[in-house]
């Protein structure tokens, strides 16, 4: 069931000394593209036409998701209803843009 529903009665602070950096790291490298990310919405040829190197963006980016996400499970567990309702949500507060979503800043609501 841990696997399945996901637990955070588990985790200890050695657990934690080990997410908080991993997230950071994802964190920083989407900070870093979001110019891409933007770009990427319009797709991989679009982005290309922006000069964005499509291959390196998309090996960063994948592989900065794969490690946050590995490290985030193996502690954790799959949380599924989390893992995806608050990115809709997110996107649905704070807009289509990137930029609006990696950076934080005051609550505004959605129509800012």
């Amino acid at each position: 069931m841990f696997w399945l529903l996901g637990n955070l009665s588990g985790v200890r602070w050695p657990d934690v000394a080990l997410a908080v950096p991993v997230a950071l790291v994802g964190l920083l490298a989407c900070a870093i593209h979001i110019r891409a990310l933007d770009a990427f919405s319009f797709g991989a040829s679009a982005a290309a036409s922006l000069g964005i190197a499509v291959r390196r963006v998309m090996v960063v980016l994948l592989g900065a998701v794969t490690l946050m996400t590995a490290v985030m499970v193996s502690l954790v567990g799959a949380i599924g209803f989390v893992g995806l309702v608050v990115p809709h949500a997110m996107r649905f507060l704070a807009g289509a843009r990137h930029g609006a979503l990696v950076r934080p800043r005051p609550w505004r609501g959605r129509c800012s």
